[in-house]
């Protein structure tokens, strides 16, 4: 092992390097319905995943 070739990172750094599923989500840049994710329209939810607002407004007016 040659320790030239590591670099210190925190632990999040580090997973979003990787290709697991965290690292693949957090790569998106668009919800399923085609929105935007930006800093207006995304909203964290409680369990602390991203979710479009205006996604969230269209489902709120369907109830209607």
């Amino acid at each position: 092992c040659n320790f030239e070739h590591l670099e210190a990172v925190t632990e999040q750094v580090n997973i979003l390097r990787g290709k697991g599923l965290a690292a693949e989500n957090a790569k998106k840049t668009h919800c399923p319905e085609g929105h935007e994710y930006t800093e207006e329209n995304t909203i964290i939810t409680g369990r602390g995943r991203r979710a479009c607002k205006e996604c969230d407004r269209c489902k709120k007016r369907a109830r209607l």
